[in-house]
């Protein structure tokens, strides 16, 4: 009966062992694949021609534990504007849904009746306009495009972890 006990401690302990060599490396993949995320954001985010801020230059990554063995890692953007209200003929939308999704083009009017737009053209002349006919924005995807970066990068590790647990 004692070699039973003991074989039971040993697979238990293996187990244990097992636990939390998975546990870390994918904790670890988890942070690696956010930052992945984060940087590609950050190149592929759209900048415009000014000196900045860019909104490119918010993204963050967000690591909480929320228990053993539990972590949150998220993806977001820290720039107000990223999800500032913008008012528009169809409703509001963010300015990150809009480079995300791209926008028609659209005329822009002043908030105030009677208000007047201005605006630095791109030859460094001040404008100032009654309103003015915005072509609209391409879609650039960047998020759809890191997500599923991330999502391979998931599988990859997840894969690693399967190949590990058949090998013990």
């Amino acid at each position: 009966m004692a070699t039973f006990d003991a074989q039971i401690k040993r697979l238990i302990l293996k187990l244990e062992r097992t636990k939390a060599s998975i546990g870390d490396g994918l904790e670890t993949a988890l942070v690696a694949i956010g930052t992945n995320a984060v940087n590609r954001l950050k190149r592929t985010t759209p900048r415009s021609s000014g000196g900045g801020p860019h909104l490119a230059d918010g993204w963050a990554l967000t690591i909480a534990r929320l228990a053993p063995g539990a972590l949150s890692v998220i993806v977001h953007n820290t720039d107000p504007r990223a999800d500032a209200k913008i008012p528009t003929t169809s409703g509001a939308t963010t300015l990150l849904r809009i480079l995300e999704y791209g926008s028609r083009p659209h005329e822009i009017t002043p908030k105030k009746p009677g208000g007047v737009l201005v605006f630095t053209a791109r030859g460094g002349e001040v404008v100032f306009s009654k309103r003015v006919f915005h072509p609209g924005t391409r879609p650039y995807g960047m998020v759809a495009a890191a997500r599923a970066e991330a999502n391979l990068e998931l599988k990859v590790a997840l894969d690693r972890v399967r190949t590990l647990l058949r090998r013990r």
